[in-house]
């Protein structure tokens, strides 16, 4: 994963006021420290960023549950957890609709 932080950061860089962020953790297993720190690192950056809503869909592997919910709340913007990709979409898009109607 090389490019990890780089390309979060080039996501960012490009992020404008009230963008939204679906995180597809589905695939995730259990990390080493190592991974989690690039994940902590990944969240501080995004804590500082002007995304307004994210959406977690969830892994399916317990303990990466729980490493992704310590990452989410070390961003501090609080995140919608869900099982489906479209609900998490459709979820952004009112977030986002009715924050702008």
């Amino acid at each position: 994963m090389p490019k990890y932080l780089s390309d979060w950061e080039k996501a960012i860089q490009l992020a404008q006021p009230g963008f939204t962020l679906l995180v597809d953790c589905r695939n995730m297993l259990t990390h080493l420290v190592a991974v989690k720190k690039m994940h902590e690192a990944a969240a501080n950056r995004l804590a500082d960023s002007p995304i307004s809503y994210m959406a977690e869909v969830s892994p399916t592997d317990r303990i990466a549950v729980l490493q992704v919910s310590g990452v989410m709340k070390q961003i501090g913007k609080g995140s919608i957890k869900m099982a489906d990709i479209v609900l998490g979409e459709n979820i952004l898009d009112q977030l986002t609709n009715n924050h702008t109607s």
